[in-house]
């Protein structure tokens, strides 16, 4: 399962849903929905979204396999 950090990340940096999918030429629904792990991010959108979260993409974005232990650039902690 990918799991994400957007709306926790997007709120922090002060910056409304709107703003974000103006910024990034995604709708409103898509950036809820990807905010509410409805739907994964194509990597175009991913890299976008990072940018202009101003964070590096595998902070933002990562993987929780089935045993609920979490994988970050290769490394099972």
């Amino acid at each position: 399962m990918i799991s994400n950090k957007v709306k926790e990340t997007r709120i922090k940096r002060g910056m409304s849903i709107a703003e974000l999918a103006r910024r990034t030429n995604l709708s409103r629904v898509t950036i809820t929905n990807i905010e509410n792990n409805k739907v994964v991010p194509s990597l175009e959108s991913a890299l976008a979204i990072s940018r202009e979260l101003e964070r590096e993409v595998g902070d933002i974005f990562f993987e929780i396999n089935v045993n609920h232990e979490l994988h970050y650039e290769g490394v099972k902690t």
